[in-house]
């Protein structure tokens, strides 16, 4: 689409309908990022605290928060399909979009349903990621259980002189 061409009016209309989207989406990302993700950073800088923060996998999407990337509450979001960058945006914590600066914004619509439909079903996405952790949680723990239990039987399988 050829911006230049547009009324004023109707440029009003696609950055006012492009901000909204991006609102959502930053709202969205950072919501169940913080809320579900992984923190993988935590760094403190004195005049600020650089946190980042991870969720793979949420309806076929990956998500990247950073917060702190500026002194004054900067922060960054990263959204990944197959492992390629589809968006990534730079925004103030003051919710205000004239602090937004997008950096990619993939124009192919494959992850863009994908992020309506995490947004849709994200309920149900964080129920079936619970109930997965649940069960890998089940496996470590029965691994634990297993190893320590063998270590025990070799310990006293060497003690009555059974060949190790």
């Amino acid at each position: 689409m050829d911006l230049s061409q547009l009324s004023v009016k109707q440029l009003e209309k696609e950055i006012s309908e492009r901000e909204a989207y991006l609102q959502k989406i930053i709202t969205f990302v950072e919501k169940h990022t913080i809320k579900n993700g992984l923190e993988v950073e935590n760094e403190d800088h004195g005049s600020r605290t650089y946190i980042l923060r991870r969720l793979e996998d949420f309806s076929g999407l990956s998500f990247e928060l950073s917060s702190g990337e500026y002194m004054f509450g900067g922060n960054a979001i990263v959204i990944f399909a197959d492992q390629k960058v589809v968006f990534q945006t730079r925004y103030g914590s003051s919710g205000d979009m004239k602090d937004t600066k997008v950096i990619v914004f993939d124009k192919t619509t494959d992850w863009q349903n994908k992020l309506a439909y995490a947004m849709e079903h994200a309920e149900e996405t964080i129920k079936n990621m619970e109930e997965e952790k649940g069960k890998r949680d089940t496996d470590c723990k029965q691994r634990d259980e297993d190893t320590k239990n063998k270590k025990a039987l070799l310990e006293r399988a060497q003690k009555i002189g059974l060949e190790i």
